[in-house]
């Protein structure tokens, strides 16, 4: 069994990359997803010449908090954006499961656009992709994303979560259909919070060519005692596994 521990949201603030590259530096965390909208962007990039070595660095893709990079008048009209305090910020959230018309796909291709050429720009090499809130998942969301993966020559993506839509068996398999045959895009074999895979391992079993993505939130507000668990958990002596990251898979 090998596993990718995956610290979210890097670039969030100065604060959550403090706490990200300590994990990253302790061995507990192997990679990480870099946002481009955020406070401390620069403190990502710089956190990615120092460790890079220690692990990779993948796309955070966000179009639920924060401002976007682009301004977009016609995602502002539909609701997609929202003016908040003065700035106009994202709203994004609210549509994940909702139909889109082309006209506001193509303007969420956009701003998804410059968010990555933001990262590439700085000299990241991009890993993977993922994103705030698993918003690379929504089915009229998804294709704008691979279609970047295509262009900008990315391979690897997250899946969607083992757990997630309501445990939607159907929608799952079609999700995994489309990113691995039409998109060909790779994936670990499962995707779980680090918290929850604990839980759900008491009692189950995972297959030894099992690759398991375990999402974190280092420094995380909403995650106040998941830290605590991916610092002194020890997945390689507990589970017998190896610990990788995403330019291993």
């Amino acid at each position: 069994m090998k596993f990718i521990v995956n610290a979210d949201d890097c670039g969030y603030s100065a604060h959550v990359d403090e706490h990200i590259r300590n994990a990253i530096a302790l061995g507990r965390v192997s990679s990480t997803t870099v946002m481009a909208n955020m406070a401390d962007f620069e403190g990502a990039v710089k956190m990615y010449a120092e460790l890079h070595d220690k692990a990779s660095f993948g796309m955070h893709f966000n179009l639920t908090e924060g401002e976007p990079l682009l301004e977009n008048q016609e995602l502002l009209d539909y609701g997609f954006y929202k003016t908040e305090n003065g700035k106009v910020v994202f709203n994004g959230k609210m549509f994940k499961h909702k139909y889109l018309p082309k006209r506001i796909k193509e303007g969420i291709r956009m701003e998804l656009e410059a968010q990555l050429i933001k990262v590439l720009d700085s000299g990241i090499k991009v890993s993977h992709i993922d994103s705030h809130h698993h918003v690379h998942t929504a089915p009229f969301i998804l294709p704008v994303v691979t279609g970047l993966a295509k262009q900008y020559g990315i391979k690897k993506i997250r899946k969607i979560n083992n757990r997630g839509f309501r445990n939607i068996k159907a929608f799952q398999f079609l999700w995994m259909q489309y990113v691995r045959s039409l998109a060909h895009l790779s994936t670990t074999t499962h995707f779980y919070g680090f918290d929850e895979f604990l839980e759900i391992a008491k009692t189950h079993c995972f297959p030894s060519e099992s690759v398991i993505e375990l999402m974190c939130h280092p420094g995380g507000k909403y995650h106040p005692d998941e830290e605590a668990l991916v610092l002194r958990v020890d997945l390689k002596k507990q589970f017998d596994a190896d610990i990788i990251n995403y330019n291993n898979l």
